[in-house]
């Protein structure tokens, strides 16, 4: 398990907090990771940060072919 806190950025200026937690659950073959996003926005107004999904679709591709490349 991993967790990634963003405290500063362009992001900060419209959310109060935001928390990433990454979960790897092992599998008979390989393992599924799990992604929970938490975050308080700023005012109602501000639309869900979901650009970040893509960003967690991204590092887990990455992290897949380095340890595939690094440990098969």
């Amino acid at each position: 398990m991993i967790t990634f806190k963003i405290m500063d950025g362009e992001i900060m200026k419209a959310l109060k907090n935001f928390k990433a937690t990454a979960q790897a659950i092992p599998k008979e073959e390989g393992c599924l990771v799990k992604w929970i996003l938490e975050y308080e926005k700023r005012s109602q107004n501000i639309p869900d940060p979901v650009d970040y999904r893509e960003l967690a679709t991204k590092i887990c591709r990455d992290m897949d072919g380095h340890l595939a490349a690094n440990f098969n």
